[in-house]
């Protein structure tokens, strides 16, 4: 299964801005919207940034298991 393979983070970046260009190309050529799909694709590049600092994938359930928790792990990943 997929999600049990071990993923180079490279290949993830990768991956998630190409998707993330596709995307954002979608909905500016598709729907009109006043999005640019550069500026989406460098997001997803960047997406990782808080894991460097020490605040890895945290999964939905426990991010959003109660307001406290949320806010919480908002407030760590502002002060980064």
């Amino acid at each position: 299964m997929a999600q049990f393979q071990e993923e180079m983070l490279s290949t993830h970046i990768y991956e998630a801005s190409f998707v993330a260009h596709m995307l954002g190309a979608i909905a500016c050529d598709v729907f009109n919207e006043d999005i640019n799909p550069d500026r989406v694709a460098a997001m997803a590049i960047f997406h990782e940034g808080s894991e460097i600092a020490g605040m890895s994938d945290i999964p939905s359930p426990v991010k959003y298991h109660d307001p406290e928790t949320t806010a919480a792990i908002k407030n760590a990943r502002a002060s980064l």
